[in-house]
C-alpha cells in the first residue's frame, strides 16, 4: 500500500489484499480503493459534475418514486408535521419531492449545478443550495439530515459525517445509506456498487464505528435486500467478463450516455421484468439475507451524541 495512502477511517497505515485489487484495514475492516482515494476530486468529478442534466427514463422514474415513498414513511416516523429536512445529493430529487408533498421543508445540496436545476425546477418548493455542506449559511440546522448513497464517495467519511452533524439539530437525526460489502453479491466482480467513484465499502462494523467516532449514536442499523440484486450482480459479471467497474480503464473518463428510443426501452422493460420475476421467486432467501445484516443496502439512524 503507498505511504500516502492510509485509512480512511481509522487512519492505519496496515491493510491487505481484499478482492479486486481493494484493500481491507487491518485494524478496523474498512475495505477501500486506493487508486481510487488517490484520485479522488477527478473520479468524482468525472462522474458527476457535467453541466448537463440526463432525465431518467420511465423505469427508472418508477423505482425512484417507489423507493422514495419506502424511504419517506420510515423518515415520517420520527418527524413532527412541518420538519425541516435536508437532502445531501439529492440525486433525481424523487424523495425530496416526495418529503415536499407530505408537508415537510426540504433543502438539498449537491457540488452539480445541473442537479440543483433540475430538482428545483421540477418541485420548486425545494431550496437547493449548489455546492459543500460547509458552504451553507452558517447556523442552518435541520431535523433530519438524509445521505443515501453518498458517504462511499468521499475520501474522509469522518469529517463529512462531522460536517453533517453540525447541520443537525440537537433533538434530530441523521439517516445514512450506503453499500453492504458484507452482502453475498460482493464476490461477484459484476457487482452494482464496484464502481471506480466509490472510494470506500462499508460493513455494518464500519459504518456502525464511523457514526460513532463522528459525534452520533445509532439508534438503528438494518440492512435490505432489493429484487434486483442477484439479477443485476450475476448479468453484469457476465457482460462485463468478470473484470469490475472499478478496474475498468474505460470508464476513467466521464460516462456516457447511450442512445435512447423504442428499442431500448423494449429491451430495458424486458430485462427489468425479469429481474422482478426473479427477486419475487427468490424472496424467502431476500428476507434471511436482509435479516442476518447482509442484504446489498445497509442503512442507520443515529442521532447527536458526544464523540467517543
Amino acid at each position: 500500500m503507498s505511504e500516502d495512502c492510509k485509512c480512511p477511517l481509522c487512519a492505519s497505515g496496515e491493510s491487505k489484499e481484499f478482492r479486486y485489487s481493494l484493500r481491507e484495514c487491518a485494524v478496523c475492516g474498512l475495505v477501500f480503493d486506493e487508486r481510487a482515494l488517490l484520485r479522488e476530486s477527478e473520479r468524482n468529478a468525472a462522474a458527476f459534475e457535467s453541466e448537463t442534466f440526463v432525465e431518467p427514463n420511465g423505469w427508472v422514474r418508477l423505482l425512484q418514486r417507489r423507493n422514495a415513498r419506502k424511504a419517506a414513511n420510515r423518515l415520517g416516523k420520527s418527524l413532527a408535521p412541518g420538519a425541516s429536512v435536508l437532502e445531501v445529493g439529492p440525486g433525481f430529487g424523487a424523495l425530496a419531492a416526495e418529503l415536499v408533498s407530505r408537508g415537510f421543508d426540504v433543502h438539498v445540496v449537491d457540488t452539480s449545478r445541473a442537479v440543483c436545476r433540475a430538482v428545483t425546477s421540477r418541485t420548486p418548493a425545494i431550496r437547493a443550495h449548489c455546492g459543500l455542506l460547509s458552504d451553507m449559511p452558517p447556523g442552518l440546522v435541520f431535523d433530519a439530515v438524509v445521505a443515501s448513497h453518498v458517504l462511499e464517495h468521499v475520501g474522509d467519511p469522518l469529517c463529512f459525517l462531522r460536517s453533517i452533524r453540525a447541520r443537525v439539530r440537537p433533538t434530530g437525526f441523521v439517516s445514512i445509506s450506503v453499500p453492504n460489502v458484507q452482502a453475498p453479491e460482493a464476490y461477484l466482480p459484476g457487482w452494482t456498487s464496484f464502481e471506480p467513484y466509490h472510494l470506500t465499502y462499508f460493513g455494518p462494523g464500519q459504518l456502525r464505528r464511523a457514526l460513532g467516532d463522528s459525534g452520533f449514536e445509532v439508534d438503528s442499523l438494518w440492512t435490505t435486500e432489493p429484487y434486483s440484486g442477484w439479477p443485476l450482480a450475476l448479468l453484469r459479471t457476465i457482460t462485463q467478463k468478470g473484470e469490475p467497474r472499478h478496474l475498468m480503464a474505460a470508464l476513467a473518463e466521464p460516462p456516457q450516455q447511450g442512445e435512447r428510443g423504442p428499442a431500448r426501452f423494449a429491451v430495458e422493460t424486458a430485462y427489468r421484468t425479469a429481474m422482478f420475476l426473479i427477486g419475487a421467486v427468490i424472496w424467502p432467501a431476500r428476507a434471511v439475507q436482509s435479516a442476518v445484516d447482509r442484504g446489498e443496502n445497509l442503512s442507520a439512524i443515529a442521532r447527536p451524541h458526544e464523540p467517543r
